[in-house]
């Protein structure tokens, strides 16, 4: 199975396999450099997310790339703006868009509710406590 792959590499000479081993080096690093600066000027975690699901369709579908940037304080979401967000103890982020805003009596927070476009409901039953 891997004979060919083998026997390819030992008529490779050792100066030729540095420098396809530095080449792969490089560019895992050019990767890891882009992915760091990605992250330094959207000012999140995670600046690139993929769409896994169809419930928002048909504006993104399953496996396509979403560019996020950091959501500033100072500027309110409003209704119909698409968010993307993660759930306490869910790896896997959400990509749904605000339906409704409205502000928790208690701690005067405001509280959002978002829904896919494709599904039938809210997501209500997605937070704790339904």
């Amino acid at each position: 199975m891997f004979e060919p792959f083998i026997s390819q590499l030992r008529t490779i000479r050792k100066r030729e396999l540095a420098l396809r081993l530095l080449s792969v080096v490089m560019i895992g690093t050019s990767a890891l450099m882009m992915w760091g600066g990605l992250k330094f000027i959207t000012s999140t975690t995670a600046p690139v997310v993929v769409v896994l699901s169809e419930s928002m369709s048909p504006g993104f579908h399953r496996g396509d790339l979403l560019f996020l940037h950091q959501w500033s304080t100072e500027q309110p979401l409003d209704i119909g703006d698409i968010v993307v967000y993660n759930l306490r103890g869910h790896a896997v982020p959400i990509v749904h868009r605000i339906l409704t805003t409205h502000d928790d009596r208690d701690t005067g927070e405001t509280l959002y509710l978002t829904k896919g476009d494709a599904n039938p409901g809210f997501d209500v039953g997605l937070y704790p406590g339904g």
